[in-house]
């Protein structure tokens, strides 16, 4: 396996510098733009990251702000909009090992040199000399959380080999594998992952286990058989009908299921009333849905209030959002974007940005 630097952009405010990092360090990514041309340069050095390959992210002016490993060419994607703090559109992925919270943390731009004789001047260099040790510093400085997304990824390689036991299956939400789209119980997941990263998973089942499974970049889905439900009754309802029976489901005080956790229960007609609104697009960047499933264009429901934070379950506090907003949203929040979520929606456009034609 090959290290390389991997510098981040030009030096720019530390304001937007920690904005970018905190969004690839939540997201699990990198990026590149020259230009931001298909085919072009951003994309070549991308895609010459092998699974395996260490990347150390560079930001210019503070140092080595972390370290993680490529999940390979496979994971490259030109994206529709750039990050904040950045205008790169080609991004891959990367499994964070030992990151700094705060670019300040760094470390600094002297003390990579006395351990590679080395700093990159480019937007991708190989780390030719001693790139163990750089890697041993970083992990001694920013211990990270134990659970990684390599672990994750290395648990559902083993749980489809090895497989689970019946009554470890979920009862309302999957995790999908993010390569083949398979659906697995995200507690089994979890356990598993937990184990490989030797550490002990104190998490029960629901949102508690799907908030960390989220913010390692994986993907939360409710259980096919009560969405099935839903859309076989949904395909015979107007939206005026539907609105009425999402307002019936609605719960200022959701229940909570236990096991050794608690989740809370969500209605499927409410999740399905906001993606109907939505009409396609996401409630907070206006975009088209990433793809469509057999259920129409996926979009991912939030809470505009957690229902964590005592959020009631109902029309007026779930949104209809696209992957990367979801995220956003539940790791780094703005108050704008909260405010413009609160705008109501009105059944004349049926959307906050009005009807798409």
């Amino acid at each position: 396996m090959v290290a390389y630097f991997h510098n981040l952009g030009m030096p720019v405010p530390p304001a937007t510098m920690q904005s970018l990092w905190d969004s690839l360090r939540g997201s699990g990514t990198i990026t590149a733009g020259f230009g931001n041309e298909p085919g072009g340069r951003g994309q070549q050095v991308l895609r010459r990251y092998q699974a395996g390959d260490t990347i150390f992210a560079y930001a210019n002016g503070f140092g080595v702000v972390g370290y993680g490993i490529a999940e390979g060419p496979q994971s490259y994607r030109l994206v529709a909009n750039a990050r904040r703090g950045s205008n790169h559109r080609h991004e891959a992925r990367v499994s964070w090992q030992a990151t700094a919270g705060d670019i300040h943390d760094a470390l600094p731009p002297f003390a990579v040199r006395q351990i590679t004789h080395h700093l990159p001047r480019q937007t991708s260099e190989k780390v030719s000399l001693r790139p163990e040790r750089l890697r041993e510093e970083t992990e001694r400085r920013w211990p990270n959380q134990p659970i990684t997304r390599a672990h994750v990824l290395a648990a559902f390689q083993q749980v489809a080999k090895e497989g689970y036991r019946a009554e470890r299956r979920s009862t309302r939400w999957d995790v999908l594998h993010p390569n083949s789209g398979d659906r697995y119980p995200p507690k089994v997941i979890l356990s598993r992952a937990a184990q490989l990263a030797g550490v002990r998973n104190n998490r029960g089942g629901g949102w508690p286990t799907n908030d960390v499974l989220a913010a390692l970049g994986f993907m939360i889905v409710p259980k096919e058989g009560e969405e099935l439900e839903v859309e076989q009754d949904l395909a015979q309802m107007d939206l005026a009908g539907l609105r009425d029976r999402a307002e019936r489901e609605a719960r200022q005080e959701p229940p909570r299921t236990s096991s050794r956790g608690q989740s809370i229960a969500r209605s499927p007609w409410i999740s399905a009333y906001a993606k109907r609104t939505a009409n396609g697009r996401c409630d907070l960047c206006g975009n088209d849905a990433p793809f469509r499933t057999a259920a129409g264009p996926f979009l991912e429901c939030h809470h505009i209030l957690r229902l964590a934070d005592g959020g009631p379950d109902c029309i007026e506090n779930v949104v209809a959002l696209c992957p990367n907003c979801h995220r956003r949203m539940h790791l780094a929040p703005r108050k704008s974007d909260i405010s413009a979520l609160r705008q109501p929606v009105t059944l004349a456009t049926n959307h906050r940005f009005g009807s798409k034609e």
